[in-house]
């Protein structure tokens, strides 16, 4: 039985017969109204049980689609025919030339879908309003609009499914405009052809006269973009690499997109911004939603509702810490709901399959389904404890951004199988060790993950596991996809992933990325495990996301916010991500899109960052690139943050996009390098100044690269062919200033204290000039010494300035270095004897210091020997503060420079004289000093205190024939 509770009151609906599958059918219900209901169950002679309460919110009962009636004349055979041309559903027509408007009412009739008739005849617009009007089609089923030319494209492109010209090749030349990929344009058969972009449809429809007399229809199918992508799980594909493909027609900036469709879904349809919940899906020409407990499905390239289901029990939450709970590919999704998989037909909305997950290690759990993912003909899955996935979304936990605690725990399954797509037939199971889910990974045929296998993880009574011993006993192991036969597995020692754990491949590599107090990578060979290098890096922040940035691959770079590295070498490259956003990132060949105060597109190649001002994503991943648009559903809706557009839009690169001018984005020496990209439709020719006047038809044709020697403002616009209708068309102009830098002389070493004789070397950065300098102090001028190749031998302290006099006579800026001789303060070794090895460290605990205390008037909780200086002696993990004493052994007299590293204060002393100063309350941050010592040993001592949240401390130092090291433990002392 079902009850339904509402403005109407309460109601009941029974289904008396014996069965496990239960449908009931609910009518008269009001658009916009609110109505819950419950499921109760009444076994003979036992107590009604009741289901939990379930909304049903009539505000979503909007997407239906009208059905097909009758119409009069031929031209009802003539739109079926059209639209069986199209193969499938249409969403969107487009009659280009109405005529009378019998055809139009016949595609309205018959094809179900929204019907927009352009003219550029007012008496033919008019005639055919009234046709549908009549027809009782005009309003939201169909409308006929009076442009003022057929011959000349519309603004908007590539959203509709059908599109029907009625005139000849220009008309049917414009119109084409106005297909999608993959949809179909019927035009009249002495049109000729579409072009490249399209594929005739094989045989022809009689006319019936309308929208002119005789001859046939042709139908032409405009091709697959093959630079398009798609993105048919969590981070793009199963892979995890945030990257389907998607080339973007070479997108890198807000400006190069424009709007296609604005709409629903709005933010009624979602939990929240916050809760890091899935993603959208987008393949096979549609786009999948996710809301709280519902799925909604559009029309990509037309944003038309297709179908909704709202499903109790789908949402999930926290998703950086478990996995996505859906897949698609072309025809179906593939959406967990509890203990099943609901295989969807992506089309209609049609469940087809619910497929149970496979049985789990323990007799005495229930299980859930976790993982979910398509691989080959395959359905991934793995089984979760019941009721281990994420659902809360209300209050400040809900928004998943801490550092530690119950909402930063991991997420595991105790084994993972396979079932054929399908069928949902069992192709193979795995069970060993605790698999942590947000690793599972698949590429080049392999399933990888990472799983634990200490005895006190297998034996928990959660799959949310917060035990330390998660990060013991680790192994990365593949798996052949195919039969699920263990190809290699490997133990693994990474950093502990207590904030994020996340793993992404590409058919060669692995890339685990871990989270604690700041980021840690390390890649493996996806053939063998081998390890192929490490790298560590600061977090952006810790809070707002800034700790939770997780691997994006897209070529041979890896993208972990705020840092890039180069996937060969781990090596840290000089790009970096912005911040300003909670959430993760969606990739495309050459930009990174994500949530940095708005919807942000981040250049990878310029770093440059454009966004859209009032358009906010949720706080993970809500906006994807796939189908060669960019998709941005209402994801913002909640952001306390500001007053934000609560709405879905797609974007398209715009085809009348100004030309991408490239060069220097800092002032350039001697030469700069000038590249024009084309963008927009293709068959334009770009013009460009150099004075940054407006470009006209007359100004230099761009042929190629070229050189600049010295300042220039470069503008350049897009100049295409007159249209049929004899119009010209231009882009928007845009510009560069490339300016000419007459850069400073550089001295080698800088200032920098020295003993006995110091060799300085000058040398300019450009060419067309003479460095001139003085060692007195005084200003450089032309009659100043010139600098040779031969270095300046310096034996006394000294100023030196130096500047370059440009041939031109632009003088450089001046440069000061003061060289300093301190011979006469070498520090003289102490004289110490029965030392033994190690320091002495002071541990204390329990104080919230801003600064460093005096620690001679405090308690240490311990004293120990250590052998190095770092945190280990700690006795606590917040509020504490750590002093380490002794003596440092140094091997020759000369200058020796000591850096700490410490998040929050530190101080390091020489004997009494105070060296380095990293004192305050701060994120990591580095500083320096240094001291002259002769060999010998040397009194040091190191403070430190972490006020709270994150802790970290390093401390290094060089000198004469050592280059940059921790200090090492054969060097350091103590007096017992």
């Amino acid at each position: 039985m079902v009850v339904l509770a509402g403005p109407d009151g309460r109601r009941e609906f029974r289904d008396p017969k014996a069965t496990v599958d239960h449908r009931v059918v609910v009518d008269d219900l009001r658009l916009g109204a609110v109505y819950h209901y419950r499921i109760a169950h009444q076994p003979a002679e036992a107590r009604q049980s009741l289901s939990a309460a379930y909304e049903c919110d009539m505000f979503f009962n909007d997407f239906q689609r009208p059905e097909a009636v009758g119409v009069e004349g031929p031209e009802q055979a003539e739109a079926e025919a059209m639209a069986a041309a199209l193969g499938g559903p249409a969403d969107l027509c487009v009659l280009w030339g109405v005529g009378d408007g019998r055809l139009t009412a016949a595609l309205a009739a018959r094809s179900g879908a929204r019907v927009i008739g352009f003219d550029d005849d007012f008496a033919r617009v008019k005639a055919a309003r009234e046709r549908l009007r009549d027809r009782g089609f005009y309003g939201t089923r169909a409308a006929v609009l009076e442009v003022e030319s057929l011959s000349e494209p519309l603004d908007v492109e590539r959203c509709a499914d059908l599109v029907v010209v009625g005139g000849g090749a220009a008309q049917a030349a414009a119109a084409a405009e106005l297909v999608r990929p993959g949809g179909v344009a019927v035009v009249a058969a002495d049109a000729g052809s579409l072009g490249a972009d399209f594929t005739s449809v094989a045989g022809t429809t009689p006319r019936a006269g309308d929208p002119t007399a005789g001859g046939t229809w042709r139908a032409w199918r405009r091709k697959p973009d093959p630079t398009s992508g798609s993105w048919t799980h969590q981070y793009a594909a199963a892979d995890n690499s945030a990257y389907g493909g998607e080339a973007l027609g070479g997108v890198r900036s807000a400006a190069e997109l424009r709007p296609l469709w604005i709409g629903r879904p709005g933010p009624r349809d979602q939990a929240d911004r916050s809760g890091r919940k899935p993603s959208p899906l987008a393949v096979g020409g549609r786009l999948y939603v996710q809301g709280l407990d519902r799925i909604t499905a559009l029309n990509a390239a037309n944003g038309t509702i297709l179908w909704r289901l709202e499903i109790p029990g789908l949402a999930r939450f926290n998703v950086p810490r478990d996995s996505s709970n859906w897949c698609a590919d072309e025809t179906h999704i593939y959406a967990v709901v509890r203990d099943r998989c609901w295989k969807i037909d992506g089309a209609t909305g049609d469940v087809v399959a619910h497929l149970p997950a496979a049985a789990g290690k323990r007799a005495d759990w229930a299980y859930d389904w976790g993982y979910v993912g398509r691989v080959g003909p395959l359905l991934l899955g793995s089984t979760v404890k019941h009721d281990t996935a994420y659902r809360d979304f209300w209050g400040g936990e809900g928004w998943y951004d801490d550092k530690a605690g119950a909402s930063t725990v991991s997420t595991c399954s105790d084994t993972l199988f396979a079932l054929a797509a399908a069928d949902g037939g069992s192709r193979w199971t795995y069970r060993r060790g605790q698999i942590i889910n947000s690793t599972i990974t698949a590429a080049g045929g392999r399933v990888l993950f990472v799983e634990c296998r200490h005895p006190a993880i297998e034996a928990s009574e959660t799959h949310r596991v917060a035990a330390a011993e998660l990060w013991l006993d680790q192994h990365l192991v593949a798996l052949d996809a195919d039969t699920g036969r263990v190809l290699w597995e490997r133990p693994i020692d990474t950093a502990d992933g207590t904030v994020l754990f996340h793993l992404a491949a590409t058919p060669e590599k692995l890339v685990l990325v871990s989270s604690d107090f700041r980021y840690h990578a390390a890649c493996f060979d996806a053939a063998t495990g081998e390890p192929a290098w490490q790298q560590d890096f600061d977090w952006q922040s810790d809070n707002h996301g800034g700790h939770m940035s997780r691997p994006a691959i897209v070529g041979k770079k890896i993208f972990v916010r705020p840092r890039v590295l180069d996937l060969e070498t781990g090596k840290l490259l000089e790009e970096r991500m912005p911040g300003g956003g909670c959430g993760s990132y969606a990739a495309t060949s050459s930009s990174l899109i994500f949530r940095a105060g708005n919807v942000t597109i981040w250049d990878a190649f310029t770093g440059a960052a454009t966004s859209w001002q009032r358009l906010r994503p949720d706080c993970w991943i809500s906006t994807i690139p796939a189908g060669g648009l960019l998709l941005s559903p209402e994801g913002g809706g909640g952001c306390s943050c500001g007053s934000w557009l609560e709405t879905s839009i797609a974007f398209i690169p715009d085809r009348q996009a100004g030309p991408r001018v490239e060069g220097p984005t800092t002032p350039f020496v001697d030469r700069a390098r000038i590249a024009i990209t084309p963008l927009g439709r293709p068959g334009g020719v770009v013009r460009y100044t150099l004075d940054g006047t407006e470009p006209t038809g007359a100004s230099t044709r761009y042929d190629g690269p070229f050189e600049l020697a010295g300042t220039a403002r470069v503008k350049a616009r897009t100049f295409w062919p007159a249209s049929a209708a004899g119009r010209e068309a231009s882009s928007e102009a845009s510009s560069r200033v490339a300016e000419r830098a007459y850069p400073a002389p550089t001295a080698t070493p800088g200032g920098i204290p020295f003993m006995g004789k110091l060799r300085v070397a000058l040398a300019a950065s450009g060419t067309g000039g003479t460095i001139r300098y003085t060692l007195d102090g005084s200003e450089p001028t032309a009659a100043s010494p010139a600098a040779s190749a031969a270095p300046l031998d310096l034996t006394a302290t000294t100023t030196l300035k130096a500047r370059v006099i440009y041939d031109e006579g632009t003088l450089s800026p001046v440069i000061e270095h003061l060289y300093e001789k301190v011979d006469d303060r070498l520090r003289r070794p102490d004289a110490v004897d029965g030392l033994q090895p190690g320091l002495l460290c002071d541990a204390y605990a329990g104080t919230f210091w801003a600064t460093l205390p005096d620690f001679s008037k405090e308690t240490p909780k311990k004293t120990t020997v250590v052998q190095a200086v770092n945190l280990a002696p700690r006795t606590a993990n917040d509020a504490f503060g750590l002093r380490f004493r002794g003596y440092l052994k140094v091997p020759a007299d000369g200058i020796y420079r000591f850096f700490t590293t410490s998040d929050d204060g530190s101080r390091l002393w020489v004997g009494d004289q105070m060296v380095v100063d990293n004192d305050g309350i701060h994120a990591a941050q580095q500083r320096t000093g240094w001291i002259a010592l002769a060999a010998g040993l040397h009194a040091v001592r190191i403070e430190y205190v972490d006020a709270m949240s994150n802790e970290f401390l390093e401390v290094a130092f060089e000198g004469p024939g050592l280059s940059r090291r921790a200090l090492p433990a054969d060097a350091l002392f103590h007096a017992p």
